[in-house]
């Protein structure tokens, strides 16, 4: 059975939704039932991965083909609309 795609949302930057994209898609029980991509700013992300001590690597996305859903890898649609030193 193909796992589907499912976006997530990251919400406000300056909230828990980073954090709580990152602890989401770093769940090996998620990415067993389906291969999510979280949908926000870069930044936000990093600053989360780092929070939570996930230390998995940020795949970047143009496109939803250059996706690694190899349960590594947190892959974002880098909106890039965050100025970091503003949040």
């Amino acid at each position: 059975m193909k796992k589907p795609i499912i976006g997530i949302s990251m919400g406000d930057p300056a909230g828990i939704g980073p954090e709580i994209c990152v602890k989401a898609v770093s769940n090996k029980a998620v990415s067993n039932i389906c291969n999510p991509v979280i949908v926000g700013d870069a930044s936000a992300i990093h600053q989360a991965v780092e929070l939570t001590n996930t230390h998995q690597p940020i795949h970047l996305l143009d496109s939803i083909s250059e996706a690694k859903f190899d349960g590594n890898h947190i892959n974002i649609f880098d909106l890039k609309n965050i100025n970091e030193n503003e949040v």
